[in-house]
């Protein structure tokens, strides 16, 4: 079975903490057959080796209240057990609810309290721990109004207890030209950013981060020094999360080519520089990527997010 992968948390260096590499790339295959809904992980190390697969004991059929149509929000230690968790948002059969995962079983549901169903046009962009309170969140985006980014602030028991939106946003106007591609701190200050993409054609394929504080403020911007523009394009690169791929401490940007089936991450250096470019020694080719899609990065140690002091 060769196949696939996105990017929530990593462990963030504070005090007497040593960083730690992302652990693991969760694909899901969406063809048919009795293989539907089967999570392969790719097992990592913090290079560029993919040491091997794991097969998920869990699988997204109608039962686990997962669907191969649903909304994958990521992978994250949502419920404070140690373990590693894969949020869903239903968009066929339930308003909006989100369903919370094991790798062993379904572990239970929540709703998230802004649901919406299929005409819904948010969509999740990543899963971190905004506030800072210990408890993953997730951010949500659509450019309907003024294109404010919404985060549900979880409790660590399935609820959402509160919300917070961003200070600005990107209407349909400017999503024309930006599109939201994930999240994480990549200046190196303990908060969560938002990472944006100009798809713009004939554009400088500029990726640009909103650099955001515990409240949801965006405190400033800052332009990562590599671009991605038409030629990066139109080689079928495409960005597919951030996360702390060889374990510096800093979050990389990962990327997938969807005809060469490559994977590769720019390597950060925390404060917007992209060092060098790193290739997994695993592919998911053209024929592959027909059926596999990338939804999750796993946690570097199946835990919350460590907290500031």
């Amino acid at each position: 079975m060769t196949m696939a992968f996105i990017i929530p948390d990593a462990a963030y260096a504070s005090p007497g903490v040593f960083p730690a590499p992302a652990t693991g790339l969760l694909w899901l295959y969406r063809g048919t057959g009795s293989d539907q809904g089967t999570l392969v992980q790719w097992n990592l190390n913090g290079t560029e080796t993919v040491t091997g697969q794991t097969i998920w004991a869990m699988k997204c059929t109608y039962e686990t209240r997962c669907s191969v149509f649903d909304e994958f929000a990521g992978v994250a230690e949502m419920d404070g057990n140690a373990g590693h968790d894969l949020l869903t948002r239903q968009t066929m059969y339930s308003a909006g609810d989100l369903y919370l995962h094991t790798n062993a079983k379904q572990q239970g549901w929540f709703h998230w309290t802004a649901g919406c169903g299929p005409e819904c046009q948010t969509r999740a962009i990543g899963i971190r721990d905004f506030n800072k309170d210990g408890h993953q969140d997730v951010l949500w985006y659509s450019p309907a109004g003024e294109g404010k980014p919404v985060i549900s602030l979880f409790n660590g028991s399935g609820w959402s207890s509160s919300s917070m939106t961003v200070s600005v946003g990107c209407d349909r106007n400017c999503h024309q030209e930006w599109q939201p591609i994930a999240v994480g701190d990549v200046n190196s200050d303990g908060f969560h950013d938002l990472l944006w993409w100009n798809v713009k054609r004939y554009g400088p394929g500029l990726v640009h981060a909103w650099l955001l504080n515990a409240s949801g403020q965006r405190i400033g911007t800052l332009d990562l020094s590599w671009q991605c523009a038409d030629d990066c394009r139109d080689s079928l690169w495409n960005p597919i999360g951030l996360g702390d791929m060889n374990g510096d401490g800093t979050q990389d940007l990962l990327w997938k080519n969807f005809h060469s089936g490559s994977v590769a991450y720019w390597e950060l250096d925390g404060h917007g520089n992209v060092m060098r470019d790193r290739y997994l020694s695993w592919t998911c080719d053209y024929h592959c990527g027909q059926y596999w899609e990338p939804i999750g990065i796993v946690d570097p140690e199946h835990r919350r997010s460590i907290k500031w002091p």
